[in-house]
């Protein structure tokens, strides 16, 4: 488990380009296509706490983004 606290606007940047990069490769478009990057952002705005964003790999490597 990691804890990290990192400035709104960072946060916005970040999941932009990082998505927009990730739609650019095969191998990671698949995992991304599908995600809504504006309702997750809205949601991070809008203080939404929980779970957000679960990502499981097919050899079973699992990401999971949680808002506290």
């Amino acid at each position: 488990k990691v804890n990290v606290n990192l400035p709104l606007n960072l946060v916005k940047t970040v999941l932009k380009a990082g998505h927009h990069i990730a739609e650019k490769f095969p191998e990671s478009e698949k995992y991304v296509k599908d995600i809504d990057m504006d309702l997750l952002i809205h949601a991070i705005e809008n203080e939404a706490e929980g779970q957000i964003v679960d990502i499981t790999s097919a050899n079973k490597d699992t990401v999971l983004i949680v808002i506290e």
